[in-house]
């Protein structure tokens, strides 16, 4: 399993933080400011499990990102509804330092580690980077 340790917020909004299987799991981190923390990556293989135990990262008042972890990859999808099927809208997440932006799909390997979040905007898209730690 992999958690998330440290998100640096280099957006002009404050961001949230939200385990929803696990609502001691949350927090916000102001607009360029870093946050530290210990939150694992919730498993997540089917909608009812999508609904109660996601990740969310929420940029105040612009987009929220839904975050798991399932089979060998971590996923991100910018819905709130989970989609099965091989043309669904979930993304893998790159853990190379690559950027995606909303709606952009990033292939790529998450493997087994501590990760760190980077999350910054230009007007109102916003953009996020996610390393090993």
């Amino acid at each position: 399993m992999s958690s998330l340790r440290k998100v640096t917020n280099q957006s002009d909004f404050q961001l949230s933080y939200i385990k929803l299987e696990d609502r001691n799991n949350n927090g916000n981190i102001a607009a360029n400011d870093v946050g530290t923390m210990d939150v694992w990556f919730p498993w997540v293989d089917n909608p009812r499990q999508f609904a109660s135990k996601v990740l969310v990262i929420e940029v105040i008042g612009l987009s929220r990102i839904y975050l798991w972890e399932s089979g060998e990859f971590l996923w991100y999808c910018i819905s709130d509804k989970y989609m099965e099927g091989p043309f669904n809208r979930h993304s893998k997440i790159s853990v190379n330092g690559d950027e995606f932006s909303q709606g952009k799909i990033v292939p790529g390997d998450a493997g087994r580690a501590n990760k760190e979040l980077e999350v910054r905007n230009k007007g109102n898209e916003i953009f996020i980077k996610m390393y090993n730690c």
